[in-house]
């Protein structure tokens, strides 16, 4: 067996998120990678009897309507993060191309991360 990864943090607010300054835009570019995340997640939960809070999903639609990934503007993001004391990032969730990926990253940089307490990334 392998180390004990610990106790896993208790999730109060989305298992992802994608800063981005489109939102409904995105959606159109990430929801389909959110959406084979959460089937994939949700299958390997049940085939192992686990219950990790992923459901089979038939859409994006499903995958937003459920909160458990979220498209947030800079702004969105900033109150997101101050409300729950942090954020859930997988910049590549579900296969989501590297350069929308580093979209996000650029945006959380320098629209986000400067608005939160906290220390300063590394240059």
């Amino acid at each position: 067996g392998g180390a004990d990864p610990g106790p896993r943090p208790e999730a109060t607010g989305p298992k992802t998120v994608h800063v981005s300054a489109d939102p409904g835009a995105d959606w159109l570019r990430v929801g389909p990678s959110f959406l084979h995340d959460m089937n994939e997640y949700a299958r390997a939960s049940a085939e192992g009897g686990l219950e990790l809070g992923y459901a089979l999903s038939r859409g994006v639609d499903d995958v937003r309507d459920s909160g458990q990934y979220a498209v947030l503007t800079p702004a969105e993001t900033v109150a997101l993060a101050q409300r729950q004391g942090g954020l859930t990032l997988n910049p590549l969730c579900g296969g989501i191309p590297p350069a929308i990926a580093w979209e996000s990253l650029r945006l959380l940089e320098t629209e986000v991360l400067p608005h939160l307490d906290g220390p300063s990334p590394a240059r």
